[in-house]
């Protein structure tokens, strides 16, 4: 099912698997940026940010 319109385009299993990946690299992701200085987290909370809106305004 195809999460933006609810079309059979990715099955429920492709999708939760394509999830699991998001929700993994988001937790290395995390993990990362324990090492960066204050300035890079700055920079990579901006892009999220980005993305995040981006990712709502396709909606």
């Amino acid at each position: 099912m195809c999460v933006r319109c609810r079309c059979s385009m990715f099955s429920r299993k492709e999708v939760t698997e394509l999830e699991k990946q998001i929700m993994f690299a988001e937790q290395s992701l995390e993990q990362s940026m324990s090492d960066l200085c204050k300035a890079h987290r700055q920079y990579i909370a901006e892009v999220r940010s980005e993305v995040e809106e981006i990712t709502n305004a396709s909606r």
